[in-house]
């Protein structure tokens, strides 16, 4: 008997709204701003459900390129619904998965279960995405090898949170083929870095939230980089020895403090001084973005109806 779900509420709500990516482009951002909303309930961050629901087994030990690495994952239904035991009466539940805006079968398992659900995409310069990701998992220590990027067999083009998810056309056509317009709400980047509080103003609209609302914005979340001190990281960083003993302590307590802005700002604070972000270079970013993301870029204009020339004229 599983004891764990004796102890939870009944919930057999879906989220009314999702975040459907892209990675590296301010969805943890977004998360925080969400959460903070007194009518918005989220859950934790990328549990992916829509898009691993059918897999057998995740985070295998074996797997050595991490091509099924879900740390947060949740592959059980009733679960998933659990994870929205603690919204209140009334609230809207939403919940980030970037992994569903590049994946195949996201979509259509979306559509099984939420037909009527929102769907929010936030799209960077995927050049400036793929390098963000690049140094992310600096951070971690399992970058591969950046000068294999422009090798179409290696691990680069394989893992579908690398070089695939940036072809937002490609991957965005599979919600377009399957929900209305009205149900997709697609930001810049850019957009968001420049006037933050206007379009979490309209995002909250558009989930059906008190759009006047305004978050504080003053945490810089997710910073990526290199690590300056190994020993520091071991202490504070994403997985280090602080993060593991409140995790393993009580998962509960452990996503509770994450969501406190107070602890989180600190805790953040700490990390990116012990990181280093070099930028990414015109011409990597140009090589980057002929090579590999020329065309769809231009069909994301037509798909937008937006001019992307920043994106492509560098």
């Amino acid at each position: 008997m599983n004891y764990f779900f004796l102890m939870k509420k009944n919930n057999s709500r879906y989220p009314d709204f999702l975040v459907i990516g892209a990675g590296k482009s301010g969805t943890t951002s977004i998360d925080k701003y969400f959460n903070q909303h007194p009518d918005i309930f989220m859950a934790r961050k990328e549990p992916c459900y829509f898009a691993i629901k059918n897999f057998e087994s995740i985070n295998d030990p074996n797997d050595k390129e991490q091509m099924l690495y879900y740390p947060d994952g949740v592959i059980d239904t009733e679960e998933y619904l659990h994870l929205f035991d603690d919204a209140i009466e009334g609230q809207l539940l939403g919940e980030v998965s970037p992994i569903y805006l590049n994946s195949e079968v996201a979509p259509v398992e979306i559509k099984k279960a939420i037909p009527e659900v929102k769907m929010i995409a936030i799209l960077r310069h995927p050049a400036e995405r793929l390098y963000s990701r690049y140094l992310h998992l600096a951070s971690e220590f399992q970058a591969p090898d950046i000068n294999l990027l422009f090798d179409r067999e290696s691990i680069w083009h394989k893992r579908n949170d690398y070089v695939k998810e940036g072809y937002y056309a490609k991957n965005l056509k599979r919600f377009y083929d399957l929900f209305r317009e009205d149900q997709l709400k697609v930001i810049l980047f850019e957009d968001f870095k420049v006037s933050p509080m206007q379009t979490m103003s309209e995002l909250y609209e558009f989930v059906g939230a008190n759009s006047e609302f305004e978050p504080d914005m003053t945490i810089q979340y997710n910073k990526s980089g290199f690590i300056k001190n190994r020993y520091l990281d071991k202490l504070y960083g994403k997985d280090g020895f602080v993060n593991k003993l409140f995790k393993k302590a009580n998962p509960n307590i452990y996503y509770k403090l994450k969501s406190n802005p107070l602890v989180y700002k600190t805790l953040l604070k700490l990390r990116g001084a012990n990181m280093e972000s070099p930028p990414l270079t015109l011409d990597l970013k140009r090589k980057i973005t002929e090579e590999f993301y020329y065309e769809d870029i231009k069909s994301l204009e037509v798909m937008l109806n937006r001019s992307l020339k920043s994106w492509y004229e560098l």
